[in-house]
């Protein structure tokens, strides 16, 4: 662990901040949006079973995408099937997946005092951009809920890798042409942000507003104001 002397200013000059229940809420707008298109398709379990079932068949698809190298395409086909297969009901899993893509790209939802934190880094004299692995069409829908509050964003699905390989942090810092050492990885995974962090050689800060996580980080936050005094 670091050790932050009271009258450092600007440790570094780049955040590289995660988007999904760090700065974005995931929770609510997978809830929401998996809900819309289930009804959209016809699914008649209750609101919890469907919000239960596809959220533990996410952790397990994005699991696969960051360990195991699960293409995009082949992680909608089989968040869906999966889906299907649990509630045992006849639908459409393409019409579903379709549907749910609709819903997720007008989800705008944010953790609360993300603004205001983003404001605050940024003021600091830091900038601020959005490293997060999504779909490109709805990760650039969903981030317009953080216009004028960062400076960029590099999503895995246009870039080519996801986190945690280092070669999509190697990609960002060569983009933005700074040394590592002036760059801090913030987000709340420890298998992609804190591990894709590490393995490339840049420090890194996990969000555990919880604080029930024990990871590798540098730094360890609950709340946002925490790691203003870092920055």
């Amino acid at each position: 662990m670091k050790v932050l002397s009271q009258h450092r200013q600007n440790r570094y000059d780049i955040l590289l901040c995660d988007a999904d229940d760090t700065v974005l809420d995931f929770q609510t707008a997978m809830r929401t949006s998996i809900i819309n298109a289930a009804r959209a398709v016809g699914i008649k379990a209750a609101d919890r079973i469907i919000i239960k079932e596809f959220g533990d068949i996410t952790a397990i698809v994005w699991r696969k995408l960051e360990d195991e190298g699960l293409v995009r395409d082949e992680l909608d086909k089989l968040r869906f099937a999966m889906l299907k297969e649990r509630l045992k009901e006849d639908f459409d899993a393409s019409a579903m997946s379709a549907a749910f893509m609709r819903e997720m790209k007008k989800t705008r939802f944010l953790i609360d005092g993300a603004t205001e934190f983003l404001s605050a880094v940024r003021a600091h004299g830091v900038k601020v951009y959005i490293v997060t692995n999504g779909f490109a069409p709805i990760a650039r829908e969903r981030l317009k809920a953080l216009d004028g509050y960062i400076d960029g964003a590099f999503i895995s699905d246009e870039i080519g890798y996801n986190k945690p390989d280092p070669r999509l942090f190697d990609y960002v810092i060569g983009a933005l042409g700074v040394e590592k050492s002036r760059a801090l990885v913030f987000g709340d995974s420890v298998n992609s942000d804190i591990r894709g962090g590490i393995d490339s050689g840049i420090d890194t800060c996990l969000y555990d507003p919880r604080g029930c996580t024990k990871s590798n980080a540098d730094y360890t936050v609950r709340c946002f104001d925490e790691l203003l005094h870092i920055l």
